[in-house]
């Protein structure tokens, strides 16, 4: 676990996978750049509408600015992508 400052308050951060510390290292005020990772990261999904519409379907309202929240978004998402791709290989 370490800490980190985010908007001027200290953050426990707890031991991140490779793939989750990219997210965490996004600018926070970049939702583009933040975009832009979860496409990279995340093949199921080839550009923004399509995160969009499964971010969505997860029940989130937007774009996370915060480190650890754009975490718990990314985990979502690529959880849910992961389900998908089993389910079509299942047919």
């Amino acid at each position: 676990m370490g800490l980190d400052v985010v908007n001027g308050e200290v953050e426990e951060v707890p031991p991140l996978a490779d793939d989750e510390l990219v997210i965490y290292e996004v600018n926070p005020e970049s939702s583009g750049d933040y975009m832009a990772k979860l496409i990279a990261l995340i093949d199921r999904y080839d550009n923004s509408y399509a995160v969009k519409n499964a971010l969505k379907k997860l029940g989130f309202t937007g774009l996370k600015t915060k480190p650890m929240d754009r975490v718990e978004q990314y985990r979502a998402l690529r959880d849910h992508a992961k389900k998908r791709d089993a389910e079509d290989e299942e047919e």
